[in-house]
C-alpha cells in the first residue's frame, strides 16, 4: 500500500519498506484521503429520508432535474462546514412541514471512522453529536 505525501519540492511515496523518491503513477496510488462512507438524511430539503452507502473515490448522482441530487451534496457540505453554500440561514434546509432535519455521516480518514450527527432546528440551537452509537 502506498501513501502519497506532498512536500514543497517533491512528492514522496511511503510504502511498507520505507520512503521512495520516485514520482508516483496512477497505478501506485491508493486513495487515503478522507471520504464519506455513509450519508443519511431525515427531513433535509426535499428528502423525507435518504440513506446512501458510498465508496472511496468518485460518486455520481444521476436523476432528472429537481429530484434532490444537489440536496444530498449540500448535506455532505453541511456536515463538513456547518453551513450551506446555497442559503444563509438554516430554515430552508428543513423540509416543509417538518420541525427539524437530521444529517448523519460516517467519515473515514486513514481507516479511522468518525460518526457525525447534526440536528438542524430552525429558530433554535442546532445540535451536533460525534461518535454516538
Amino acid at each position: 500500500m502506498w501513501t502519497l505525501w506532498k512536500t514543497q519540492n517533491s512528492r514522496l511515496l511511503l510504502d511498507d519498506s520505507g520512503w521512495s523518491q520516485r514520482r508516483p503513477t496512477v497505478d501506485d496510488l491508493v486513495w487515503t484521503a478522507v471520504y464519506v462512507r455513509h450519508l443519511q438524511v431525515t427531513d433535509f430539503r426535499s428528502w423525507p429520508h435518504a440513506d446512501l452507502a458510498l465508496e472511496p473515490g468518485t460518486s455520481v448522482l444521476v436523476g432528472a432535474n429537481g429530484q434532490g441530487k444537489t440536496n444530498l451534496v449540500e448535506a455532505i457540505g453541511y456536515a463538513a462546514t456547518l453551513g450551506s453554500h446555497r442559503v444563509s440561514s438554516d430554515a430552508p434546509l428543513v423540509r416543509d412541514g417538518a420541525q427539524r432535519a437530521v444529517v448523519r455521516t460516517a467519515v473515514v480518514n486513514h481507516g479511522r471512522e468518525l460518526l457525525v450527527e447534526l440536528e438542524i432546528n430552525p429558530g433554535k440551537a442546532n445540535r451536533a453529536r460525534i461518535n454516538r452509537m
